[in-house]
């Protein structure tokens, strides 16, 4: 006779490595999920600028077809794009967006 056994632990298991494994490879959890991979046209006035971790707070317009105006952080792919910007200053660039999340790759003030 087969003895049946309770499904708690084997649930508790894989809860705790889903958990577990957000922050080990993978696509960034952070990253858009959902929405379709391309390049947009990002324009708005600048934040802020963090130019150790490459990161620039941006409250921009809204991007047609995909997001609405907000004010959020973007990662920079290269470190030159920073130079010479700063908080107030309006900017027009080009965003990637892909599985591993939201990058700017061109930006000039406008």
């Amino acid at each position: 006779m087969r003895k049946s056994r309770p499904l708690a632990p084997a649930a508790a298991l894989l809860v705790a490595l889903a958990v577990g494994c957000g922050g080990a490879g993978g696509p960034d959890p952070g990253a858009p999920s959902g929405v379709a991979s391309g390049v947009y046209e990002i324009r708005g006035t600048i934040v802020a600028v963090d130019a150790p971790r490459r990161i620039l707070e941006i409250d921009h317009e809204a991007i047609p077809g995909f997001m609405p105006a907000m004010t959020m952080p973007y990662e920079v792919a290269e470190a030159g794009l920073l130079q010479g910007l700063s908080a107030g200053d309006r900017v027009r660039g080009t965003l990637r967006v892909d599985g591993r999340g939201y990058v700017i790759t061109s930006l000039a003030k406008v």
